[in-house]
């Protein structure tokens, strides 16, 4: 094996799973105990080497077509799993393409190595070894480990009730609505239409055009008079809507800050127009709701390039809330969780890591997540805070200002 040398037309012709067993081999030439697990579920590590002297080297393998590159996002994912998961001394993403600059930079900075074609053949055929060509070190296990939570943070169980009668928004099922309106109608109209037939036809033909022709005079009297009073109710009722409407300022009121929230006191969603809602319409809308619960300069800045912030904003212990907001059809995996893992608290420094999914998450992404204290927010837990709850209510967050 210490002989062992792979060219690089070697490692372009082989498929995904050759690839991780001829990286794993390569691990093992260089002094480590190897073994291959990718596949799904892998959690961003394909090939797994534990050396007597480094430590756990944990590698993602890339296979890609020759000139194909590895974007940023791979580095998040690697991030977010090879200390908190893998108890990793070394992270290493190998390819035998190239590495965009963005992910270069980020690997850089967050102590995520990286291997491109270059590095690969002198690894492969030049047979130095992987220490030497990253500088790897003798180093503790477990450096990418993130930081845990020290507040008291309860997930709450995740329960939907499901029915027929009334919507998540408390609302008439719409075609429940339509059929008892439907029933409702047909019922006013049979009984109308009997009173009609029945005895309204004879009292107007009958009673009161002998009534009109008997007393013109007085019966014009009550025609205008009726009038009267119709127009003087309609005035009325203008009047005291125009008056419950408005609104009196204080002196002390038209001095508020400038920055002040200026909608309504209490700004609420239904799911209905969460659901109806753009990506940037949903992170603009959980920012308000930022607002609303009081929370310290929350701003929007989702967008290309966000490594995972779409929302951030400080509560009043000054801890920093950084939320990603997923506007998903489907619940959300644990893909997305690992990157999320990888940037919210390595990079953003955030003390409550928090995601939103529109339509809740995977049983793998809830269990990656508590095992990482990252805070999730499904479909139960978003209803309850658009509809006006605090935030920190619905998580069972406690700040100590509350």
């Amino acid at each position: 094996m210490a002989a062992l040398r792979i060219a690089l037309v070697e490692f372009d012709a082989m498929d995904d799973r050759h690839f991780e067993h001829a990286l794993r081999d390569l691990l093992v030439r260089d002094g480590c105990t190897a073994r291959r697990i990718g596949g799904a579920g892998d959690q961003a590590a394909d090939v797994i080497g534990d050396h007597p002297r480094l430590g756990r080297i944990v590698v993602q393998a890339k296979h890609t077509r020759v000139g194909g590159k590895v974007g940023s996002s791979v580095m998040y994912a690697v991030k977010g799993t090879a200390g908190p998961v893998h108890k990793a001394a070394h992270a290493v993403v190998i390819t035998n393409g190239t590495f965009t600059r963005d992910a270069l930079a980020w690997g850089e900075r967050h102590g995520v190595h990286w291997v491109d074609r270059d590095r690969l053949e002198r690894w492969g055929r030049d047979g130095v070894g992987l220490h030497e060509l990253l500088g790897l070190s003798a180093a503790r296990a477990g450096r990418f480990r993130a930081g845990c939570l020290t507040s008291r943070i309860r997930i709450p169980l995740f329960i939907r009730l499901g029915g027929v009668v009334f919507d998540e928004d408390g609302s008439l099922d719409p075609l429940l609505k339509f059929l008892l309106y439907s029933v409702l109608t047909l019922a006013i109209g049979k009984m109308l239409w009997e009173w009609i037939t029945q005895g309204v036809s004879r009292w107007v033909t009958v009673d009161l055009w002998g009534v009109i022709t008997s007393h013109p005079w007085w019966t014009g009297v009550i025609v205008v008079g009726g009038l009267l009073v119709f127009l003087l109710l309609g005035r009325l009722v203008a009047f005291m809507s125009d008056a419950s409407s408005a609104v009196y300022a204080s002196p002390q009121d038209t001095l508020g800050a400038p920055d002040a929230f200026a909608g309504p006191d209490m700004p609420t969603f239904r799911m209905k127009e969460l659901s109806a809602m753009s990506a940037t319409g949903s992170e603009q809308a959980c920012s308000d709701l930022l607002v609303r619960d009081g929370f310290l300069s929350p701003r929007r800045v989702g967008g290309a390039g966000d490594l995972g912030m779409d929302v951030t904003a400080r509560d009043t212990d000054n801890r920093l809330l950084i939320l990603q907001c997923k506007q998903y059809q489907s619940p959300v995996g644990s893909g997305h969780l690992q990157k999320f893992n990888g940037t919210a608290r390595p990079h953003h420094g955030a003390d409550l890591p928090i995601m939103i999914a529109l339509n809740g998450f995977t049983p793998p992404a809830t269990d990656f997540a508590q095992h990482h204290k990252l805070i999730l927010v499904g479909r139960p837990e978003l209803k309850q805070w658009a509809h006006g709850q605090h935030l920190y209510d619905v998580l069972g967050i406690r700040n100590t200002t509350q």
